[in-house]
């Protein structure tokens, strides 16, 4: 982008200049009307056809050492700038999805406990893996009735715990489509307010009515022996 608009800019300064020093050769030394001066003073006095070809070539070298160094702050920039890689390999994870799949991950919270906290984590995430896409309701909903719909077409289920979560039908909602459709569970909860995994354990016990109580239970709290992270 920028060496095309600095490309632009030579050849409109190079054709402006070429054209004023053909009509200053062409037309000698006559006079302006009002100052008594000839035509070449009005371009860097004597310019002729050389040193017009050598201030062109100059600019574009100009040019030219300003788009590499704009490509190596780029380079530099990308190579230093923060990632996540994988313990094991020291790769970048591969954020390749199924087909049925339009984002890598769908986030659920509660709004009154954990909107602020889902957002920065959100954004985070972002800003080390920009390709990533992670459904999240202020970005991306319009109705609160496309929410089973948006879970299944993530690839995976990040359930953020935080106070009143199990209270929440639209969160439970959720959470049961993330279970009908096996989705791969990530749990995270938030600790800063002195909350316990047990805790919210008691919370599902009591707000959650399902036949499948048990099970439900554990997709969440034992989640095939992955720990759940702690906010």
């Amino acid at each position: 982008y920028f060496l095309a608009c600095g490309s632009n800019l030579l050849l409109s300064i190079s054709f402006v200049l070429g054209l004023m020093t053909h009509i200053c050769n062409e037309g000698g030394n006559n006079t302006c009307n009002d100052g008594g001066c000839n035509c070449q003073s009005m371009i860097l006095s004597s310019l002729n056809h050389e040193q017009s070809s050598f201030y062109f070539v100059m600019m574009n070298l100009g040019v030219l050492l300003l788009f590499f160094i704009i490509i190596a702050v780029r380079v530099r920039a990308t190579f230093y700038a923060p990632t996540i890689k994988l313990v094991r390999s020291g790769t970048k994870p591969n954020l390749q999805m199924k087909e049925d799949c339009e984002y890598h991950a769908f986030i659920s919270h509660v709004w009154a406990t954990g909107q602020n906290q889902t957002h920065t984590l959100v954004r985070q995430i972002q800003r080390l893996l920009p390709s990533m896409n992670i459904w999240l309701d202020v970005d991306t909903m319009e109705t609160v009735g496309e929410l089973e719909d948006s879970v299944t077409k993530s690839s995976t289920f990040i359930l953020f715990l935080s106070k009143g979560y199990f209270k929440s039908q639209n969160c439970k909602r959720e959470l049961r489509a993330a279970f009908e459709k096996n989705k791969p569970l990530i749990v995270v909860y938030e600790s800063d307010r002195g909350a316990t995994l047990s805790e919210f354990e008691d919370e599902f016990s009591e707000h959650f009515e399902n036949e499948d109580k048990a099970i439900m239970h554990k997709y969440v709290f034992n989640n095939q022996g992955r720990p759940a992270a702690m906010w």
